[in-house]
């Protein structure tokens, strides 16, 4: 059950999740996953798409575009194994 305790967790290993799979870095002058957050959020609870909801989707867009496959499985399983350290799976 989520708590208000772990949304700060949760919003991190997201931001994580989108500077390790698409290459972006943290705190730089250029957009990284801190700053999607936000937009893939709203998108995903409204059900719709990044571009109705933000105005970075081009930005978005163009980092996945310039990512892998790979890579994108690689950061899925780096983040998934980092949260699961801190659930409870008795």
């Amino acid at each position: 059950m989520a708590t208000k305790d772990k949304y700060p967790l949760a919003l991190h290993s997201l931001g994580k999740f989108i500077d390790n799979a698409l290459h972006l870095q943290s705190f730089s002058d250029t957009l990284g996953g801190f700053h999607y957050n936000k937009e893939l959020l709203k998108a995903a609870t409204m059900n719709t798409y990044v571009e109705t909801v933000g105005n970075r989707a081009d930005s978005l867009y163009a980092a996945i575009h310039n990512s892998t496959l790979k890579g994108i499985a690689e950061s899925y399983i780096s983040v998934i194994s980092v949260i699961t350290r801190h659930v409870n799976l008795s």
